[in-house]
């Protein structure tokens, strides 16, 4: 028996790729956040598949200091390792953590090899194109598909033109620009109006002009970039009178870690009330973190920040500021392996090397798996569905709070969960698309009614003024025949002189008329 088990163990090869800081490149997909998860991961995988002999190896190059040169050499690596260091008879398997925008490069190499191909913290959108793709899979909790999220997310209110904005000096400036790429080509495949600039700094002369550019094409604009920089902008925004409830601003952000920044108005110096008013603009969009608060991660953290303090090389800072979501799907990509690989029969164990990575990939591809107490769905395309949350400020609180869930199904649609009504500076919906009177106020309909209220405006002017003209006119009349204007209500009276003497005349002519009558009856 314990022969049968012997030539029943067949190798299992784990390759992680990864840009390891300990030579100069740090990202928070590089090796010393993951390498405790790595550690996990492979204790777990080993527990699932006794039956196979599990090794694994780092293809690492300490001349990598950057995150173009890792672009430029990740293709080098792998080659030379399929070419001269491969074992033909193991199981390969290829996981990268990403970071650098390299997970194409390292796609095309697995898809000619036919060997299945995990990424555990960055992703490209090429893995929606799965004739291109597969054996792609990915654990990564920032998988999402943001073109689409957001033109159903601007749909939903309504609004067709926008400004997408990135933080060129960000820390994380390749997600930014992935993430920022992804809304841009999808926005603008659909028919939507899509300005797209880099915001430096409120020194930058291009910077400033940003904001004129802004007000003239649009009211919704999408930035992508760290909390710092978005103070700066809002700091130039209210400046220019546009943080009023008239703009949108939907800030993008993976998850919450200080590399990011804290997305909170409080900083406590001079524009903390400048930017707490702000704040009433901001949409937060980050990833629904439900995964961190569950027990299998909150057990594993304290094993992970135990093996990174018994790590010299892992800087003391970075213990607690472990990236959650980033660990979390790089001991997931284990488990997931292990789930499959266990449950092949014998005959794969006699002939390990017929299967293939697209075999593979497909057993993992449109499925839920349970890992621990999470059910963790992979759709059709290889993508695991995740959730994002859209958070507003809380004049109560004074902190974002989420008013939005979105999250993913396996036949591709986005189920909208609302846990709180909209409420926009006193109002019960967002603004709109445009402003009734357009971008700069100069809408043909609204000159036209500016021209009519002018001429409604001048017509009461003038009929005011023949008003005046004909009070001024009667009072010299008057003026004339010696009466003084008379405010009173008896205006229209003649004064007592003037009745005296008609009333004296008319008594003079009726007794000379009754003379006249006597003296012709006398005769």
């Amino acid at each position: 028996m314990l022969d049968l088990i012997k030539a029943m163990l067949s190798t299992l090869l784990i390759l992680k790729l990864s840009h390891r800081p300990f030579y100069g490149l740090d990202t928070l997909t590089s090796a010393n956040y993951l390498l405790p998860a790595v550690t996990t991961g492979l204790a777990a995988l080993r527990r699932s598949c006794p039956q196979f002999n599990i090794t694994h190896r780092w293809l690492v190059d300490p001349a990598i200091v950057t995150c173009a040169k890792q672009r430029e050499v990740i293709q080098d690596l792998l080659a030379k390792w399929y070419y001269l260091d491969r074992r033909p008879r193991a199981i390969p398997i290829i996981l990268l953590g990403g970071g650098c925008q390299e997970a194409e490069y390292a796609n095309q190499l697995a898809n000619a090899w036919n060997v299945l191909y995990i990424t555990t913290a960055s992703v490209d959108a090429t893995i929606r194109r799965k004739s291109q793709t597969p054996t792609w899979v990915t654990t990564s909790a920032i998988s999402l598909d943001y073109g689409n999220l957001f033109k159903q997310l601007l749909q939903r209110y309504q609004w067709s033109s926008l400004a997408v904005i990135v933080d060129p000096y960000s820390i994380n400036i390749n997600q930014s620009r992935n993430i920022a790429g992804q809304i841009q080509r999808r926005l603008q495949a659909d028919g939507f109006k899509v300005l797209a600039r880099d915001f430096a700094s409120l020194e930058d002369p291009i910077s400033r002009e940003l904001l004129a550019v802004i007000r003239e094409s649009c009211r919704v604009v999408i930035y992508c970039g760290g909390a710092r920089s978005l103070r700066n902008f809002f700091i130039s925004a209210t400046d220019n009178n546009m943080t009023d409830g008239e703009y949108v601003y939907l800030a993008v952000t993976p998850f919450d870690h200080p590399s990011y920044g804290k997305f909170h108005w409080q900083e406590f110096d001079n524009d903390d009330e400048k930017i707490r008013a702000a704040y009433r603009s901001l949409l937060l969009l980050k990833i629904y973190e439900v995964s961190n608060g569950s027990n299998d991660v909150a057990d594993m953290l304290s094993i992970w920040k135990n093996l990174a303090e018994m790590d010299e090389r892992i800087p003391a800072n970075l213990i607690n500021n472990l990236p959650l979501p980033y660990l979390s799907s790089t001991h997931m990509a284990f488990q997931l392996v292990g789930q499959v690989v266990g449950d092949l029969n014998s005959t794969v164990f006699r002939q390990p090397h017929q299967i293939d990575g697209t075999q593979l990939a497909r057993r993992m591809i449109n499925k839920t798996f349970t890992i621990g107490s999470e059910a963790i769905a992979i759709d059709s395309l290889g993508v695991r569905l995740v959730g994002v949350t859209l958070q507003q400020f809380s004049s109560t609180s004074q902190k974002l709070e989420t008013i939005l869930i979105v999250s993913e199904t396996l036949n591709g649609t986005l189920v909208w969960q609302y846990k709180a009504p909209v409420s926009w500076f006193g109002r019960s919906s967002f603004p709109p698309n445009e402003p009734p009177c357009g971008y700069l106020g100069q809408s043909e309909v609204c000159i036209r009614r500016a021209g009519q209220g002018i001429l409604v405006e001048a017509i009461g002017i003038g009929g005011g003024i023949v008003i005046f003209t004909g009070t001024l006119v009667m009072a010299l009349i008057v003026k004339m025949y010696g009466r003084p204007i008379n405010p009173g209500l008896d205006w229209w009276m003649l004064e007592p002189d003037i009745r005296w003497s008609l009333a004296h005349r008319k008594s003079s002519s009726l007794r000379r008329t009754q003379c006249m009558e006597s003296v012709s009856s006398l005769l």
